[in-house]
């Protein structure tokens, strides 16, 4: 049985440490998202909340300056909808932390390949080897690119 070269192991530890970076990219991108999603719910419900506080008022104070202000926060209401509906960060978090997962799965497999590796022929090793880097291609094309900001803090 002939044993493991040590560039070939030495290539699958340097791959173990690259998706294992990119899961913690993935996580720091979804963390970012999701703080996103929340902060542009709670501006939704402060526009909300004033449209609805101006067109209580309008009419109880029949000023021209109340009527301007409900017809202000209306349109404030109108442009912020839009602009949800423009983007999905609640959406983009979960593909992050999908791909996350992915990546911690697949992490994790190469992590035990590196463990078996003194008990593996070098075919078997190999044979091994090119699973997970098929399946590390496949999440590399499917998963969500990641920011240079979570790239950063990762």
């Amino acid at each position: 049985m002939a044993s493991v070269p040590d560039d070939t192991l030495a290539e699958v530890r340097n791959t173990f440490g690259r998706v294992a970076y990119t899961h913690k990219t993935h996580e720091k991108d979804a963390e970012r998202k999701q703080a996103r999603a929340k902060g542009i719910k709670i501006a939704n419900v402060v526009v909300i909340g004033v449209t609805a506080a101006a067109a209580i008022i309008a009419p109880l104070v029949d000023t021209a300056g109340a009527a301007w202000l409900a017809a202000v926060s209306a349109i404030v209401a109108l442009v912020f909808a839009a602009f949800q509906l423009s983007f999905d960060p609640a959406g983009e978090a979960n593909s992050h932390t999908l791909a996350a997962k992915s990546y911690l799965a697949l992490r994790n497999d190469y992590r035990r390949l590196i463990a078996d590796a003194p008990g593996l022929d070098a075919d078997s090793f190999r044979a091994r080897r090119d699973v997970l880097a098929t399946t590390l291609e496949h999440l590399d094309r499917t998963a969500p690119p990641t920011s240079p900001n979570a790239y950063e803090k990762a």
